[in-house]
């Protein structure tokens, strides 16, 4: 298995394996045993950008990889539970498991934070994700989208393809000649996930931007110290775009 990896894991009862069902679409391609606990599944990336082979890896008990496959890693999904008010506990237990990879890309996972005080709050998993360099997505946010929204955050499963498509595969093939370029408009990508593409709304749009920053600060924190730059560029860009009207305005500061 020579191809770069990404790998799943739960430390709750939902398995790891279903979220990769569902990152499929409900049905699970063929996977290939790999170790009596792992199995990996080919994910074959085929975007504007580029195309690449990864094999998404469902880890289902607390282990290290043999250092073969753990090598291969480059993006941590983690899956807990957001209903438990002890579900962050057992994030942070298996942390040991999976940072030893040192992962460019790190994700939490939950199907919805809770907004009543029962199970985990999101602005509890937001500070958590920051703290340790990990993105939230929920798989069903609570928040309802707003119907006039013309460019709603990205979430789910979406997101989560979204953040891995944004990532530089080690296997990558280029479909432009400019690599820069295409990282930058990766992570233009993947961050208009996270605040939508702010670009063209009006000005009074500003404070719904500003609402954003946890997430964007959490998305920045997920990337490689290598990428971390590029994105907080594009960042105060989108910001500084949502308060002048002209490109010429951004330039003179």
């Amino acid at each position: 298995m020579i191809n770069p990896c990404v790998l799943f894991a739960s430390c709750c009862e939902f398995k790891s394996k279903s979220v990769i069902e569902k990152f499929f679409g409900g049905n699970l391609v063929d996977g290939t045993e790999i170790d009596p606990n792992l199995i990996a599944y080919p994910w074959h990336i085929d975007n504007k950008y580029y195309t690449a082979d990864v094999n998404l890896i469902a880890l289902e008990n607390k282990q290290l990889l043999d250092s073969n496959i753990g090598s291969l890693v480059s993006a941590v999904v983690l899956y807990f539970d957001s209903s438990s008010p002890y579900g962050l506990e057992s994030a942070e237990s298996f942390l040991p498991f999976l940072l030893a990879y040192d992962a460019d890309v790190n994700i939490l996972v939950c199907d919805s934070c809770q907004e009543d005080g029962r199970g985990i709050l999101k602005r509890c998993a937001q500070e958590w994700c920051i703290a340790k360099g990990f993105e939230l997505v929920e798989l069903n946010p609570s928040e309802e989208v707003d119907p006039e929204d013309d460019f709603p955050e990205t979430t789910g499963i979406d997101r989560i393809r979204q953040a891995l498509q944004a990532h530089t595969w080690s296997n990558l093939t280029l479909k432009a000649k400019n690599p820069s370029e295409v990282k930058t408009a990766q992570i233009r990508s993947a961050l208009n996930g996270v605040l939508g593409d702010q670009s063209g709304e009006e000005d009074d749009d500003f404070g719904g931007l500003l609402s954003h920053l946890s997430d964007i600060r959490s998305f920045v924190c997920s990337l490689s110290e290598e990428d971390r730059k590029e994105a907080a560029e594009v960042a105060v860009k989108a910001i500084f775009e949502s308060i002048f009207d002209e490109p010429d305005d951004i330039e003179d500061l």
